[in-house]
């Protein structure tokens, strides 16, 4: 699939977040932002041809494991850096997975003030795309 394409998917999964945090449900929007926040970091790490998206794409899945090492590579690795904060985001949006959408202990006061990494790494992908091009 092209980086374009997925990047308008990425914005429709943050229209659907906005209506989630509007209508006060914590769970999707948790998800949502969980599932933004891996999505760019799979898009990046394919941009930067990381190490762990060729695994990935190798056992056709993307393991915990992936996801976090490839944050960690994002934010600190000089041969493949991006953005510093790639790895707290994911750290926070994997929380918001765990604690808010599989356990649903996640308030919607929490999730609206944790939404803003949701575009933050909409930012970052969509400058990383148009740096590409």
């Amino acid at each position: 699939m092209s980086k374009d394409f997925l990047l308008q998917r990425l914005k429709e999964e943050e229209r659907q977040l906005e209506d989630y945090l509007l209508a006060g449900n914590a769970r999707w929007a948790c998800e949502k932002i969980y599932v933004i926040v891996s999505t760019a970091i799979k898009i990046l790490a394919e941009i930067k041809g990381l190490p762990e998206y060729e695994e990935a794409k190798k056992v056709k899945f993307w393991s915990v494991y992936h996801l976090n090492a490839s944050a960690y590579r994002l934010s600190h690795d000089p041969l493949y850096k991006i953005d510093e904060s790639i790895e707290d985001i994911w750290a926070k949006a994997w929380k918001l997975h765990s604690e808010g959408f599989e356990q649903n202990y996640i308030t919607i006061k929490e999730a609206r003030e944790l939404s803003p990494i949701a575009i933050k790494m909409l930012e970052i992908v969509e400058r990383e795309i148009k740096a590409r091009e």
